[in-house]
């Protein structure tokens, strides 16, 4: 995922240092990422504290749904959300 995100956004070709490729993979041994399952989202969504997590709720209801890719959900700003009463329109103003 680093090498390409640094082909797409720096255009920087990590194969040219295979110290930081070997340092990466060294790095990156044993994690693994956490899938939640959906009753594991329904528990959090209704049970965390919307002051503390109201934030990580509304990412991951958008993540979920599909609304924005992953570099546009990092760059949502609260100017991107419009309430038109029976719904929400997400709009990324950055293209």
């Amino acid at each position: 995922m680093v090498k390409s995100c640094l082909i797409i956004y720096d255009n920087i070709d990590i194969n040219k240092f295979p110290k930081l490729i070997a340092f990466l993979k060294r790095t990156g041994d044993g994690y693994q990422a956490k899938i939640l399952t959906k009753s594991e989202i329904d528990r959090f969504l209704s049970s965390a504290d919307d002051k503390e997590f109201l934030m990580i709720k509304v990412g991951l209801i958008l993540g979920i749904a599909g609304a924005c890719r992953t570099d546009e959900l990092v760059n949502l700003t609260v100017d991107d959300i419009e309430d038109v009463g029976s719904s929400l329109i997400v709009k990324n103003s950055k293209h």
